[in-house]
């Protein structure tokens, strides 16, 4: 199956509350400053973290030289290759991201299982 022809989505999950953003458009930025396409006001994410990508060969994310870094399934990364499931901790900040293809139709349920079953 050609992954990078696959829509993609990230699931935020910030404490008690859930969103799900559609990956679009490419490279999607993330970071506390106002201009990315996902901005989060946390000290803990720098003004410019991550951004994710895609090739022939699917998706991947790289940390833009943030200061408290990128983790993704609890691994502290450069670059990393996503698949659909991953986990992505950006510091400290407490905000899990989970990456998901549009294909893969997990539940919220299965997701927060998921989550919370993956090592800090």
């Amino acid at each position: 199956m050609d992954t990078a022809a696959l829509p993609a989505r990230l699931v935020v999950h910030n404490g008690d509350t859930s969103t799900t953003i559609a990956l679009d458009p490419l490279p999607f930025t993330i970071g506390r400053h106002a201009d990315h396409h996902l901005s989060l006001s946390n000290s803990q994410v720098s003004r410019q973290h991550a951004a994710i990508h895609r090739d022939r060969d699917g998706y991947y994310i790289e940390d833009l030289g943030s200061s408290q870094g990128t983790r993704i399934n609890g691994i502290r990364q450069q670059t990393a290759r996503l698949s659909s499931g991953d986990r992505i901790e950006l510091g400290s900040s407490g905000i899990t991201l989970v990456f998901l293809l549009q294909h893969d139709d997990l539940t919220t349920r299965t997701l927060f299982t998921r989550i919370a079953a993956t090592p800090a």
